[in-house]
């Protein structure tokens, strides 16, 4: 599968199938349809949970193994969430706001552990 997040305010899944002349993508579903752009978007290491976050501060997610059903979402930003990853049960949120949180994920549960401040400028990447 192949997850896209544009400025339209959707997420899309795209699954590979076999076509007579090799293999293609066709969309399967749209997970989410907002006003406000999707500006992010990353899987845990397991592949387990899809983040997914936005201009106006939000990060929705997606639990991949029960059939991509809506988990929630973690609020606590103002500005646009700008970048995402996630490694184990750790997720980082990169804002406009020039910080990131760390959440932990405890099933279904995130909580903020901290809030790391330094930049003096938007965060756009983030890797772990």
């Amino acid at each position: 599968m192949v997850f896209t997040g544009s400025a339209d305010g959707t997420v899309k899944v795209w699954k590979r199938e076999q076509q007579r002349k090799g293999k293609k993508h066709s969309l399967n579903q749209t997970l989410l349809q907002q006003e406000c752009a999707v500006t992010a978007l990353a899987i845990d290491v397991p592949g387990s949970v899809l983040y997914c976050g936005s201009s106006d501060g939000l990060v929705n997610f997606w639990e991949l193994e029960k059939g991509l059903a809506h988990g929630g979402v973690l609020k606590g930003r103002k500005l646009a969430v700008l970048c995402l990853e996630a490694a184990g049960n750790l997720v980082f949120s990169g804002s406009a706001d020039k910080t990131i949180c760390v959440w932990r994920r405890d099933g279904n549960i995130h909580t903020c552990l901290s809030v790391l401040t330094g930049h003096t400028g938007p965060l756009k990447c983030l890797a772990s």
